[in-house]
């Protein structure tokens, strides 16, 4: 049985390596099509190994895009790396510091259902969604692999009005479509600011036979560990992590 973990915009690939880290016994494809930021990826791998003193090989990065059709679309690089999106800025958005697109470039764009398909997945046991704008396309995408999703996270506008993107979902039509593809919303937390949120998730089926996944972990702890930036405490938790893992 294959098991996978989704990380979808990985931009710096911190939350894809965690989890792989965490979870040696599942597959975990991030996708990130901004291609700057690959160095970047490959290097706090290595950090994370080397700190570990591990090899992860439960991990693989996919230079693109995922929504809800199989396509070559643009793609806005934004001056904040983070803020990039599949989605067109919306120019009356307030910060005006957050329309800065630096670039634009066609990529790939795949739906999940297809890729489930062509790794031969058969359940998918977390989903981690951050594409600004775009995570209610990413769900759709997965077309009947929804029922092989057992719980996960997406990124959501809270309405249309205060979007930094044109075309953005937006919590209501989150949580009637989570409603309609049977999940349950487990809590909805502010984003950093208040025109975002993190919607969490869970599948209302049980699947009893599909282990469980690690999917919290201290960000602090291992943003310092590739940033080069390690404290005398953090070794304490390394040993633990080792224990668990």
């Amino acid at each position: 049985m294959k098991l996978a973990i989704f990380d979808i915009g990985s931009n710096d690939g911190l939350d894809g390596i965690v989890l792989a880290y965490l979870n040696p016994k599942s597959f975990i494809y991030s996708f990130e099509p901004n291609t700057e930021l690959n160095k970047k990826i490959i290097l706090n791998k290595k950090r994370i190994e080397k700190f570990f003193k591990v090899k992860i090989y439960n991990h693989k990065v996919y230079n693109y895009a995922v929504s809800n059709k199989n396509k070559y679309q643009n793609f806005y690089i934004n001056n904040h790396d983070l803020l990039s999106s599949l989605e067109k800025i919306n120019k009356n958005f307030k910060n005006k510091d957050d329309l800065n697109i630096k670039r634009v470039f066609k990529t790939k764009v795949t739906r999940l259902d297809k890729f489930c398909t062509k790794e031969k997945i058969d359940y998918i046991q977390y989903l981690h969604s951050d594409t600004q704008g775009s995570d209610l396309k990413v769900l759709q995408g997965l077309g009947t692999y929804r029922n092989k999703l057992i719980s996960g996270v997406i990124e959501t506008s809270v309405d249309n009005k205060t979007s930094r993107y044109i075309k953005a979902c937006n919590l209501s039509d989150v949580k009637k479509k989570l409603k309609i593809w049977n999940f349950r919303i487990i809590k909805i937390n502010p984003n950093f600011t208040d025109i975002e949120y993190d919607v969490y998730f869970t599948n209302k089926k049980v699947y009893e036979n599909i282990p469980q996944v690690k999917t919290k972990y201290n960000q602090r702890f291992f943003r310092r560990i590739i940033l080069k930036k390690v404290k005398l405490k953090d070794h304490f938790t390394k040993l633990f992590l080792k224990l668990i893992t």
